[in-house]
């Protein structure tokens, strides 16, 4: 495995044992930890909409690796990890949905080209782009294909969610 495919994943693992490792509860974004504060979910690159890449969850007191899931091709794609799931892409044309607790396989969704982009969830789904020229929206629990939007050229970047619209940019130079 190549080091950027470990880096990735070791990436994905620290954002999840910073929830797990403070004994901050994986559920929904309004519970809270032992001590009323929020869980700050990961819901898209680098956070949120203004890509701030902050977070207010506190950090773990020791580095500690709890799970690794291995996917058949190397991942470039930020993760995104919401109501206790963790979003990646692969160049093996997934998409895959693991447990943030255990980093078991929940489902995956295959396109017809590598998936570079970073998932972005919003209201129980998932938008992820990929270099078959498509952005598509997934059921965040199932996997499901809900919808799909082909444009003119590979779909390299990574959605941003608001107001029920999704932005995103690809290789067509519109």
């Amino acid at each position: 495995m190549s080091k950027r495919v470990v880096s990735v994943i070791m990436l994905s693992l620290l954002l999840v044992s910073l929830a797990l490792v403070a004994n901050v509860p994986i559920g929904k974004q309004s519970e809270t930890d032992g001590e009323n504060d929020p869980v700050d979910w990961w819901p898209m690159f680098r956070h949120d909409l203004n890509h701030t890449g902050c977070s207010t969850s506190k950090a773990p007191n020791a580095n500690t690796t709890i799970w690794n899931y291995t996917t058949d091709g190397s991942v470039f794609s930020s993760p995104a990890v919401a109501d206790g799931k963790v979003y990646i892409g692969s160049l093996d044309n997934k998409t895959y949905c693991l447990n943030a607790s255990t980093g078991e396989h929940i489902w995956n969704y295959t396109t017809d080209g590598s998936v570079f982009s970073s998932p972005a969830v919003a209201d129980n789904k998932v938008y992820i782009g990929s270099y078959d020229d498509k952005v598509y929206c997934l059921n965040a629990s199932t996997g499901e294909h809900i919808w799909n939007y082909t444009t003119d050229g590979s779909v390299f970047s990574s959605p941003a969610v608001a107001d029920n619209k999704v932005y995103i940019g690809s290789y067509d130079d519109k």
